[in-house]
């Protein structure tokens, strides 16, 4: 419970940061030692665990990725299937 508390207060404060448009990558700087780099793929989406990456020294399991993630949009299912 305690740390479903401190993911939610996580999302809530990194949903209002700002997000930085570097070419294909989106940067969200989530404190002075750790950065979120997402690079989606060709649908816009993030599919993959390599297309979310922290600098933090916690990472890949970190809670930085796990909130930046949880505060993006939800893709689409329909979007790539052509119907």
């Amino acid at each position: 419970t305690r740390l479903r508390k401190k993911l939610d207060a996580a999302i809530e404060s990194y949903a209002a940061l700002p997000v930085v448009v570097d070419g294909t990558v989106r940067r969200v700087r989530c404190g002075e030692d750790a950065e979120v780099a997402l690079t989606p793929g060709p649908s816009g989406s993030v599919t993959d665990p390599d297309q979310a990456v922290c600098s933090c020294l916690l990472a890949p399991r970190c809670l930085h990725r796990a909130a930046v993630l949880g505060a993006c949009p939800l893709a689409d299912p329909d979007a790539g299937a052509g119907t």
